[in-house]
Formats: C-alpha cells, structure tokens, sequence
C-alpha cells in the first residue's frame, strides 16, 4: 500500500481549521463545524460514503455503517471525537502558529486538535479508504463514531451513539478508540512501548463541606469551619486509598519485566508476590502511582467572603479518579473513615470505573497491527486509562474495548495536548493510517483463518 501522506495531511489541516468546540450546555452547542467536518469527509473520502449508511445522532453525532460484502460476522467500531478545547486565553502569542490555522510546514501539521484527536479521525477514514479502493471482500460491517462533546462528558454525543446501538442490539468484535499511545521512558525503559488502555478508570467530584459558629474574625474560636475543613484535607491526602496491583497493570508489569534484569525483572516477573516492592516502586511516580491506586486530588476550596469575617461554612471539591476493582461506596466509605462522620458529602459527578476489556486474541490482533506500522516497538501493553474517553459509554457493546492512539508521544508531546503548540508528524500521521489498514485486515485474516 502507498499511503499519500501529503494529502492525508492537507485534510488534517482542513479538519484543524474547523473551530468545532464542545459546551457542557447542550443547547449552546454550534453544530455547524461539525456538519462542516462531515461535508469535508464526504469530500475526501468519496468510497466510504459510496458504501455507508450514515445516521446523525442527537443533532451532531455521526454514526457510520460501512456495509462488507455479506455482513455475517461481528462488526468492529472506530470511534473519534470531532470537538476540541478552546486554546486557553492569554497564550495565543506563544503559539508558533495561530491554534486553528491548520499550517503544514517540514512535514508537521499544527494546530488545536492535531494530536487530540483529529488525526486519528483522518487515520481511521484514510486506513479504511484504502482497504475498500482494495476491492477485498469483507464479511463483516465496519463502524465510524464520531461524537461531539467528549471534552465534556460524552453525555450527549457518545453516550445517545451508545443508546442507539443498545436499542437495536448491535455488538462488537472490537472497538477502538483513543487512549494510551507509543511512548518511551516507560518504567524508567528506553524501548519504545505501545500502551494499549483496556480499561478506564472512574471519576467522582466530592464535596466536603463543614459548617460553623461565624462571626466577626477579631473574636475567633479554637477551631473554626475552614480549619476543620484544612484538617480533612490534610488527612485526605495523607491518607489515600491503598495501591492496588490489578489485572491489566500485573499483565503490564510481566510483559516489560523482559527488558529489565536483577531484582527489577524478578519483581515485575512475579508483581503479584513482589507487590510490597513494587507499590513503593510505583508510589514514588505521579505516573506509575495513577495506575496502582484511586488518586485524590484537592482542586477547590471556599471559606468566607471576606478577609475579617469567619465562615459560617467552608468546603472543598476533591477529585478522585477510582481506580478499576473499586467503586463509588468504596470511596465514599474510605473518605468517612479518614476525616470522620462530622463532615457532609455531596457527590457532584461521579462514574464508576469501566469494566476490564480481554486481553486475548483481538488484544494480540491490536499488537500486530501496531507492530506492522511501526516496527521500533518493542512491546504492545494493557493500560489502565487515567482520562476520559467517549467509549466509557459503550461498555455493554463489547468485551474488547481498546483505548490507543496509533501515534509516538513522548512525555514531551504529551504536554502539548489541550496545551500550546499542538503538532502531529507526517510520518506519525502515516503510523496510524497504517494501523487502521493493518487492523482491518487482521480482523479479516483472523476470521477466516479460524473459520469463523
């Protein structure tokens, strides 16, 4: 297959120039950048839209059913979200180009959703656009997600996809949506390692309020509502619920023990007896730490309106991140164990952990692809997502679920994520469009190799 990659990267750039922003408020929603995207992958990619149904889900999401030749066996699902963030204010100077002009230059596109995740859009429909210019015969659908408001929940594009195809009992062989990508430095490594996210954590805002005698700040009590609240959040953070070694980090940790030696391979080859070692190991990286626990994070506090008065109450928003394995009442139940019964919780958004994907046959499917578009990785790993992603809705949809995008991101690329200066490569561009040709015909391969 020659893959054009300059023209793959002008319909990035395209893409890049469509200022398509999500709103937590549905009805201020602008769909027109989205249809605008729609119009532009009609354009682009004339032999999918020949072939598929299209369904507009919930104003703005787009719900693609690319027709194989006898449709008999599972389907598998793309998903990518169309939205991106705003570039923050007071940073446009430090852009080296402006956030939504879509400039290619050296083989880089720049721009507000490069990374995230408008390439991996392009790099579905490209793969997939060149498989059926193939003419190769399929026994099986393919499915496009696109989704509007990932940035915010997913509550209103993703999640009414995922309702839609509940309704008409439609299941999946596999999806694949973004996630963890290729990186290095990984465990110290210097391998370059494709993370494969199976599962996604949960997430809860917490409030914890405390309410108080007030009054005038020049008379104060021993303790007041914001100290007490100050002592919670002490408590709170030294205090945090208790590393875990869970199914898909033990799987992770035995697949790179190979790449270590000493009392380093022998614990990571054996996590499960090792895990005194490896949870101080682990502990000691912000990284490695959001992978083994449910991690507190103290982000809002409130006390009185003004320096000389005392509240009558004073509360904190915690964000915590649950880790796979524990659930809301598990986490409500430790946070009244370490401040006490004194406090009042409110729970503001709360999702529970996803459920663990299966790490068999497809997951191997998955490494192959990857391996044969980018043959520097050394090794293909389950992830357990910190993030959010939209296919959290899609659960019940299938037991192979897989969170990665098919690009190089390195810790320093990482930071330009949402941040300033977004950028994708040509030839991380290629990667993925690659991955997305590989994975079709794998899938293929694997079906009728096995007879299935």
């Amino acid at each position: 297959m020659e893959i054009n990659i300059e023209k793959a990267a002008i319909n990035l750039s395209k893409l890049i120039k469509i200022e398509s922003l999500s709103n937590e408020d549905f009805s201020k929603i602008d769909f027109q950048p989205f249809f605008q995207i729609k119009k532009y992958l009609e354009e682009f990619y004339p032999k999918i839209h020949e072939k598929a149904h299209i369904e507009i889900i919930h104003e703005g999401a787009f719900l693609y059913r690319i027709k194989g030749e006898k449709s008999e066996k599972l389907p598998i699902l793309f998903m990518a979200h169309m939205d991106v963030v705003p570039a923050a204010k007071g940073t446009l100077d430090k852009w080296k180009h402006e956030p939504f002009a879509g400039i290619v230059e050296n083989d880089i596109v720049w721009g507000r959703g490069a990374k995230d995740m408008k390439s991996q859009l392009i790099a579905m429909f490209e793969g997939t656009e060149y498989i059926l210019n193939e003419n190769k015969q399929l026994d099986f659908d393919i499915y496009f997600s696109l989704g509007f408001d990932e940035e915010v929940g997913g509550r209103n594009g993703a999640k009414y996809v995922a309702d839609y195809l509940k309704e008409k009992n439609i299941k999946f062989a596999m999806i694949i949506d973004e996630g963890g990508m290729i990186s290095d430095g990984i465990l110290g490594l210097k391998e370059e390692i494709a993370l494969v996210g199976t599962c996604e954590k949960g997430y809860a805002d917490i409030k914890i309020s405390y309410n108080a005698q007030g009054g005038h700040s020049s008379m104060p009590p021993q303790s007041t509502a914001l100290g007490k609240i100050c002592e919670a959040a002490r408590k709170l953070e030294q205090n945090q619920m208790p590393l875990k070694i869970t199914e898909p980090l033990s799987e992770m940790l035995t697949r790179l023990s190979k790449y270590t030696n000493g009392i380093s391979k022998i614990a990571l080859n054996n996590n499960k007896v090792f895990s005194p070692i490896l949870k101080n190991i682990l502990s000691k990286s912000p990284e490695l730490n959001a992978l083994a626990r449910t991690t507190t994070a103290l982000t809002m506090a409130k006390g009185a309106e003004a320096t000389n008065i005392l509240p009558n109450s004073a509360y904190i928003i915690v964000n915590f991140r649950i880790l796979p394995g524990d659930t809301l009442d598990d986490l409500l139940a430790h946070i009244k164990n370490v401040i006490g019964e004194e406090f009042q919780l409110e729970a503001l958004i709360t999702k529970n952990p996803s459920k663990l994907s299966k790490i068999d046959d497809k997951f191997d499917l998955v490494s192959k692809s990857i391996k044969l578009a980018y043959e520097n990785v050394s090794e293909v790993v389950p992830f357990i997502m910190v993030g959010g992603t939209d296919s959290k809705h899609f659960d019940d949809l299938s037991d192979h679920i897989y969170k990665f995008g098919p690009f190089r991101c390195n810790s320093e690329d990482r930071k330009v994520i949402h941040g300033i200066n977004e950028f994708m490569t040509f030839e991380d561009l290629k990667i993925g469009i690659e991955f997305f040709y590989n994975l079709i015909n794998q899938y293929n391969e694997y079906l009728v190799g096995n007879n299935i």
